[in-house]
């Protein structure tokens, strides 16, 4: 149990990152200016996303909890 949760945790830590890369990189692909499209922090500082990432780090930081003080 104490693994499973570790696992669910760091996927819902670290998935909405990989999401919002995949997607920035998606929008990078129609980018028809001679500009070039870098991942930045920046990016990761949009409110947009962060309204979407909170609810799973909500969950993933209460797995880790969880399974941090289960024995």
């Amino acid at each position: 149990m104490k693994v499973f949760l570790y696992i669910i945790a760091v996927i819902l830590l670290i998935g909405p990152l990989l999401a919002w890369t995949y997607l920035i990189a998606l929008g990078c692909a129609y980018n028809t200016g001679s500009s070039s499209c870098d991942i930045e922090l920046h990016d990761y500082l949009d409110t947009e996303f962060l309204l979407l990432a909170a609810l799973p780090w909500a969950l993933g930081l209460i797995c880790l909890y969880v399974a941090i003080r289960k024995r």
